[in-house]
Formats: structure tokens, sequence, C-alpha cells
């Protein structure tokens, strides 16, 4: 779908290959880092840091 999407806009010329594909391997890199850290973290611990992770966004929106 995204190759799809990705042909069109190819052919306007709003495309960076390059920056596409360095995005892409880091995607990749950092989807496999991401999964096999969270197999190491328990449950309770990953809900805190999704607490303070939030708390930190919100803080962040209001003070914008």
């Amino acid at each position: 779908m995204v190759l799809a999407g990705m042909i069109f806009y190819k052919r306007a010329g709003n495309v960076d290959l390059r920056l596409g594909v360095l995005s892409g391997i880091g995607g990749l890199i950092g989807g496999w880092l991401g999964a096999n850290i969270l197999k190491k973290i328990n449950d309770k611990y990953l809900v805190l840091i999704f607490i303070i992770f939030l708390i930190y966004s919100a803080i962040l929106i209001f003070n914008k």
C-alpha cells in the first residue's frame, strides 16, 4: 500500500528516496530493538513508563 502511494508521489517529484531508505532502516532497527527490550521489561514498569511519558507530553502541550 505504501509503495503504491509512493509511486504517485515519486512521479510528482515529492519523494526523497535516500531519506526514505534511511528512515525505513531506522524503523526496522528501532522496531527490532524495541520489541526485544519490551520482552525484558515487567508489565508494571512498562505501565509506569507510559504514565510518565503521558504526563510529560501533557506538560509539553500545555506549556506550548
